[in-house]
């Protein structure tokens, strides 16, 4: 899956998405532990 924020024709800072990715990964879950692997590329970010 690859989000990819093309709809505004506004592409965010890669220090966004970098933050986004980390947020996302500290996120509590189960057992704490999170399956999903991460790649940015460009001003994409795919799960």
């Amino acid at each position: 899956m690859s989000l990819r924020p093309t709809t505004t024709g506004l592409a965010l800072p890669r220090s966004v998405l970098v933050g986004g990715v980390r947020a996302a990964t500290a996120a509590p879950s189960l057992h704490h532990s999170q399956p999903w692997r991460f790649r940015i590329r460009g001003s994409v970010v795919e799960v």
